[in-house]
């Protein structure tokens, strides 16, 4: 299978090759970061346009983290990274429309905040499915 941006390491034989797990974090977490970047700055439209020409651009690499880990790791990892770039295309959405206007700053903020805090459960659960599915030393597991 040929994987794009990098998230196979090296084979050392035939077969399937396991997944880059730093590389595969690094882009967890920078994904959340420029969403929440988003989140924070929602009232500036060029951070905004910002942010959710990242989250666009990002989307063919979405789909092959999410593939290399359900073929390397198994379903559940997969879904779990499937489940984080499905709320952060949420995120993005109402990053999209903008603010509610009927909704005063103060309610406003507070759907910011719990957006972003679900973004962080979502990433740290995908990162601790890939890491568990290597033998993180990290989640616990020894090391392969």
């Amino acid at each position: 299978m040929e994987v794009i941006q990098g998230f196979h390491t090296p084979a050392g034989h035939g077969g399937p090759r396991p997944l880059d797990r730093e590389a595969a974090e690094l882009f967890l977490r920078a994904q959340t970061s420029w969403l929440d970047m988003g989140l924070a700055w929602a009232c500036d439209a060029t951070a905004v346009g910002i942010v959710l020409t990242s989250h666009d651009d990002a989307h063919p690499s979405w789909l092959a983290l999410i593939a290399v880990a359900h073929d390397t790791l198994g379903a559940a990892a997969g879904q779990a990274l499937a489940d984080l770039y499905a709320f952060q295309g949420r995120v993005a959405g109402v990053l999209h429309r903008g603010p509610d206007p009927r909704l005063s700053p103060t309610i406003s903020g507070g759907v910011r905040s719990l957006l972003s805090d679900r973004l962080a459960q979502l990433t740290d659960a995908a990162v601790a499915a890939v890491s568990v599915a290597h033998g993180s030393p990290a989640a616990g597991v020894p090391a392969d």
